[in-house]
């Protein structure tokens, strides 16, 4: 219940948003300039997470932009480190991000995050070759205010060690999935979860009584009574043949895209491993149903 409190505090926190910058400035910048939409995925506070290499506090000590000899402008943005919440950092990161305005020419990149000097925050870092960069764009940083509230809603004490105590649930996961047979490995996380979860609901049942299975089905994921679980599968080709051995496993095909290498329909929910233990099955997902927005009294 604790935990549940948390991620929906968290879903409060996720509003900020803005531009990247080398000024304070507000105004908007003068031109020539140039837009690049943003194309980042929403995550959630779990997906941020278990993405971030590591979880820092830290405060704003220099932004400079620069670009590169192809044209690109990216803002370096140096933090100073007070807290690592996870992973390791150093006392000091240096972050790139894409946009910034250098000689006139501004580059705005939609979903970036914005600095300013001397702001503290609480970043979700990722790495890669030596460079920093914050998860999701804008969703990875989390504004820290004079009064150590993060966002305005969380004291940051009680931030980092609800961060914490997720952070050692999603290890717990992690060890979890290293343990899969490269078949499982294949299926979304949230599809082995209901499975096991079926599995051990007709185990428990008297004998010739029929399971209700439909009450395991999620915002993300649907099953129905008989246990038929609807799958999204990404594949490397499209044969007369291949589609005989999915339906040999008992999929309803509903949908094919070859163009794009998908498959959707609906599988038995003790067929699915068996589906994607093929070798033109790349992974196994659900279908992308439509969410809809919902707001917070």
């Amino acid at each position: 219940m604790k935990l549940l409190q948390f991620i929906l505090a968290l879903i409060c926190l996720l509003v900020a948003a803005g531009m990247v910058g080398c000024s304070p400035k507000a105004e908007a910048p003068n031109p020539p300039s140039q837009g690049s939409q943003g194309l980042v995925e929403k995550l959630t506070i779990e997906e941020l997470t278990a993405r971030a290499d590591s979880i820092s506090v830290g405060k704003v000590t220099n932004i400079a932009c620069y670009q590169e000899d192809g044209g690109n402008i990216y803002t370096q943005v140096t933090l100073s480190v007070e807290q690592t919440i996870k992973g390791e950092t150093e006392d000091e990161v240096v972050i790139r991000v894409a946009g910034g305005e250098v000689d006139g020419q501004t580059l705005w990149v939609e979903d970036a995050p914005n600095f300013q000097l001397a702001e503290r925050a609480v970043f979700f870092l990722e790495e890669r070759e030596g460079i920093f960069s914050v998860v999701g764009g804008f969703q990875g940083k989390f504004a820290i205010d004079i009064n150590n509230m993060v966002s305005g809603k969380l004291p940051l004490s009680q931030f980092s060690e609800q961060l914490e105590e997720f952070g050692e649930q999603l290890a717990e996961i992690y060890q979890q999935k290293q343990a899969l047979t490269p078949a499982q490995r294949k299926i979304d996380w949230c599809i082995l979860q209901v499975i096991r979860k079926a599995e051990e609901r007709v185990s428990a049942l008297p004998e010739g009584e029929r399971p209700r299975l439909r009450n395991l089905s999620t915002a993300l994921l649907k099953i129905d009574d008989a246990g038929n679980i609807e799958v999204k599968l990404n594949v490397t080709s499209l044969s007369d043949e291949q589609f005989q051995e999915l339906e040999a496993l008992g999929m309803q095909i509903g949908l094919t895209l070859p163009e794009y290498g998908v498959i959707e329909g609906s599988l038995p929910y003790d067929q699915v491993e068996a589906a994607a233990g093929l070798d033109f099955v790349v992974r196994v997902g659900t279908p992308g149903y439509p969410r809809h927005n919902q707001s917070i009294d």
